[in-house]
């Protein structure tokens, strides 16, 4: 999935009318309204990579009989661990997610450590931890800081095409800005499945079904359950560049309101890669949350360009 803003909290809620409560704010932003991204579950999904020439190409034997050739297998070797560190830069036309919209700038840097990795036969295991910082540029007073940690396994099942059923359970807990006091901790548990189907070397669609429950949450008013659906394009122009087509319907329902939303998402991403390690990319989605109370209704469009480093070993 999605990574994702000077003037006190107070007068937000006066002054800018259907504004929500900071907390509110807080964990809407905080579940980044994208479509969802599943981790590569293990060497199952690794791509190929560039191994050594079967012969030196700059020998004369080679380059008189057989020209310059190189050969592209899968790597034997597979790096269960990654670390992960990058900055996005963000414009929002609702920083608030409410009906009336009000622009900003906001910046989100995030670090992050992983694990993926085969357990045995078609299963897989996924774990992960990272830190983000939320700073914005006008609205300041709405900064904050988010930790996460997601814990998850995977099974390709062959009886349904390949398709790979997840079970994930992930804590978050958002805080004020430098590790300053609690402003929520939510645990939920994420159940579904997703089928890849690879159209071209480079190209393939996705497309998911995930249930998303709410285990425990304070204060009580952040628990939420979700559903949805889930699907997208991709496709790899060069080497280099790839680009991508998501979207994602949900079903939000408070367990301690009377609360119910549908919110749609249509994201389209374009990656380069900078080097092995370095990736340079841009973004645009367009959000529309639909609630049965009217100062939970927005649309919402945000920009951005994000610049990171990723390290496997």
């Amino acid at each position: 999935m999605i990574r994702r803003l000077t003037l006190p909290v107070i007068a937000l809620a006066t002054t800018v009318a259907g504004f929500a409560t900071a907390q509110e704010i807080r964990t809407e932003i905080a579940r980044q309204p994208l479509p969802p991204q599943l981790r590569n579950f293990g060497p199952v999904t690794a791509p190929e990579r560039i191994s050594t020439p079967i012969a030196d190409p700059s020998s004369a034997d080679a380059a008189s009989e057989f020209g310059e050739q190189v050969v592209l297998i899968r790597q034997a070797q597979w790096d269960p661990w990654r670390s992960d560190i990058g900055v996005t830069g963000y414009f929002t036309d609702n920083v608030a997610l409410a009906p009336h919209r009000v622009q900003d700038f906001f910046l989100k840097y995030d670090v992050g450590v992983g694990y993926s990795n085969r357990i045995a036969g078609n299963w897989s295991t996924d774990l992960a931890l990272t830190q983000s910082f939320l700073r914005y540029d006008q609205f300041n007073s709405l900064d904050f800081d988010l930790s996460r940690a997601d814990v998850g396994v995977a099974y390709k099942a062959a009886a349904l095409g390949d398709a790979s059923l997840f079970l994930r359970y992930t804590f978050y807990r958002i805080a004020s800005a430098g590790f300053g006091d609690e402003v929520l901790h939510n645990h939920s548990a994420s159940l579904g499945i997703q089928k890849i189907w690879k159209v071209s070397q480079g190209q393939q669609l996705f497309f998911g079904l995930a249930t998303e429950p709410s285990l425990a949450a304070v204060p009580a008013i952040a628990r939420r359950d979700e559903q949805s659906a889930f699907g997208g394009w991709s496709l790899r122009l060069t080497d280099k560049l790839a680009a991508q087509l998501s979207g994602r319907i949900g079903y939000h329902e408070s367990l301690a309101t009377d609360r119910a939303d549908w919110n749609y998402v249509g994201l389209a991403s374009l990656t380069y890669a900078l080097t092995s390690h370095a990736r340079l990319s841009a973004s645009g989605s367009l959000a529309w949350n639909q609630s049965n109370q009217a100062v939970f209704t927005y649309r919402n469009a945000v920009a951005g360009l994000f610049v990171g480093l990723n390290f496997t070993f």
